[in-house]
Order: C-alpha cells, then structure tokens, then sequence
C-alpha cells in the first residue's frame, strides 16, 4: 500500500473498543454486526473478519450479494439479509444457508414457492413487525400464524426496526415503548426468539427484551441520538453549539475511521487572488495554501466548500474555495513548515472540527450518510 495516496484507515483498536461498549450496554444478549453497504463505508471485509476474530457469530446485510460477499470471511456465522431479496434469487438465499428476512404473508408464500420449484430447500427466515417505519413488515397475529404455516419456511426469529429509537423526546420514548411490547407479545405467543435493539435501542432502551441486538452505528464509532434534521436550517446559534452537542465519547465509543490524503502542492498567494470555481474565496491578504487530491468524486462533500476544515500538523486549516471532483483547497498560513507529501486528515477524531459527527451536524445530515459517501475507489487500510 503506498500510504502517500487517498485512503480510509480503519482502527482495530477502536472497533473492539465499541464493540465492548456494546457488549457492556446490552448485556447477555448475542449481537448481530450490521455490516451492510460495505460496513457503512468502512469497508465489510476488514470489519466482518476482524469483527468475527472477536467472537461475533452473525451479521446482518442488505443484499443477497452482500451476504456471498462475507461467506466465506463469516464461514459458521448466520448471516441476516435484510433486504427483501427478489424472489428469482431464492436459490442463492437457500444455498448459502442465509437467513432471510421476510416483510410481507405475500413475501413469504412466493419466495419459498419459488424455492420450492427449483428445489432449493429450506429456507430461514426472521419475520419482520411493521413498528411505525411503514416500509416492510406484517402487522397482525394473524399474518404471523399464517407465515408459520408456509412449508419449506423456517421462521427462527422475529425482529422489528424502530422509527425513533434514537430519540429522547418522551413521545417518541412511549411510541417506541408500545412498538417493543406488541414485539414482544407476538414473539411470546409463538414462543419466538425477537430482537429489536438498533445502536440506539441499545443505549436509550438498554430495559428492552430480547434475544439479539442489531448494531450498526455505534460499532463504527457513533452515539445515536446525534441526527440533526436534515430538513431544518441550521441558525447561527446551532452552528455556536456544534461543539456542545453530546457525541459518541461521553459513551465509550471510538470513531473507527480515518479519511486521508496528502499535500500535493503548496502555493502563495497575494490578496486579490481568487481560489477555485466560480471564484467565491478572493484572497484578503497574502496566503499560503496547500492543494490536497481529494474532492466530491472521493466522498468529500462538496458542501464543505468555504466551511470544512482538514487537519495539518493537528491544527484544523479552513478550506478555501469550492470542493471540486479531485481537489480541495486548505489554507495553511498559520500552520508553520508544510510541505508537499504532508499528511492530511479530512475525517479525524484529533480535532472536533474533523470528526464524523461534527462534519454531519455542519452539514444538517447523520454520520450514517457521511461515512457510506466515501467512494468505492478510496482504498480502505486496516491499522
């Protein structure tokens, strides 16, 4: 790996960390991995091997691709496809002993019907309550029943996926309250193992029954609980208590990635000078600037563009201009010394102005979007 170029480094170290924190928040109970859209960003095969080394024995995905992704990293593990798989691909469901989860009656019936006439087997499913997210999910004890009847469907579990979990409005903490014990009383009728814990159900209901807890989030680093409206503009007093808002250290847990790149070129300007695209930073004063390889085309956000920060020698130098596809600017006239081949951190918990959780609130969006915007083409270390 040549460590001059773009990368994503992922901290062992911290993984384990959170997945302590984890373990200590839900107690007995077995945790499923979230690792879909490749780990949220943070790469599946690093986080599944490393994850499974820790004596982690399921994981959850989104895609029947995903899951013949990690077979054979996650070789003796369940591994959870979350999305509806389509009915055409059931064969590779059924081969890879993948469990399946299953929204609808009508879900059921055909996907093992078509099972069925290809021969494909058994197939294992975790049926799935509709607990206000109004996507997939069944909503009676009668459709329950009439799933258990499928033949060629082994339904070894039910789980529910809350809307507002993360949540500490007492409205929202009720709602959430009322969805767990319909969970819970269609699971005891049936006498079936259940989970329903996402990262935030796990801090914020750590009372909630349960089988299994499904963590996403807080394994990479992030406190749910954090979103910001996305929809919401952000007033000048929002932007004054970035800092003060509550983040994933005062839990325990530990941002896992790190965004990187280097300085290609350092140039000085004069005032009067214009950076970028459209010309929207004009130099006030002679500036030093260092050109780093990295833009929108990498996951760094052109909304950034005159508000992000990178850090340089620890100190958070602003960026100057718009964010282009393959090029950001930083301004380091204060920092002392750069130089061409200097490290740079774009996403970093060393400054609170680069950390995940900052760069969401700034931009009105959760970690989630910011770390699995990363590209594919960013090549991911494990350290």
């Amino acid at each position: 790996m040549d460590f001059s170029s773009t990368r994503v480094e992922i901290s062992l170290d911290a993984l384990k960390s959170n997945l302590e924190a984890v373990k200590n928040a839900c107690g007995a109970k077995e945790i499923i991995a979230v690792v879909k859209a490749n780990a949220y960003g943070h790469g599946i095969s690093i986080i599944t091997s490393h994850l499974k080394s820790l004596g982690v024995s399921r994981f959850a995905v989104s895609s029947v691709s995903e899951a013949e992704q990690i077979r054979d990293i996650a070789r003796g593990c369940d591994i959870l496809i979350l999305g509806q798989t389509p009915e055409t691909q059931s064969h590779r469901v059924a081969a890879g002993n993948f469990v399946q989860a299953i929204g609808s009656l009508e879900y059921a019936r055909r996907f093992t019907e078509r099972t069925r006439i290809f021969g494909g087997g058994v197939i294992r499913g975790h049926v799935k309550l509709d607990s206000g997210m109004t996507r997939t999910g069944i909503d009676s004890i009668d459709e329950l029943r009439e799933i258990l009847e499928i033949p060629g469907l082994n339904t070894e579990a039910l789980f529910t996926h809350f809307s507002c979990a993360d949540s500490d409005d007492i409205y929202d903490r009720d709602y959430t309250v009322n969805q767990q014990a319909k969970l819970v009383e269609f699971a005891n009728l049936y006498n079936l193992k259940f989970h329903s814990q996402n990262s935030g159900g796990v801090f914020n209901h750590a009372d909630f029954e349960g089988d299994m807890v499904r963590v996403g989030l807080a394994l990479y680093g992030y406190f749910p609980g954090n979103n910001t409206d996305c929809n919401a503009k952000m007033t000048n007093s929002d932007e004054q208590n970035l800092h003060n808002a509550p983040n994933s250290s005062s839990h325990g847990l530990k941002q896992v990635m790190k965004f990187k790149s280097t300085v290609t070129q350092v140039r000085e300007i004069a005032a009067g000078v214009a950076v970028g695209y459209g010309r929207t930073y004009v130099a006030d004063s002679p500036r030093k600037l260092a050109v780093i390889p990295v833009g929108y085309a990498d996951g760094y956000s052109r909304a950034l563009s005159g508000r992000g920060k990178v850090l340089i020698r620890g100190i958070a130098a602003p960026i100057r201009g718009r964010v282009s596809m393959e090029y950001i600017v930083a301004d380091v006239t204060e920092i002392f010394g750069v130089e061409i081949g200097e490290e740079v951190e774009l996403f970093s918990s060393a400054h609170p102005d680069t950390s995940v959780e900052h760069i969401a609130r700034t931009l009105g969006t959760i970690p989630y979007e910011i770390t699995t915007a990363v590209a594919a083409r960013v090549p991911r270390v494990a350290v």
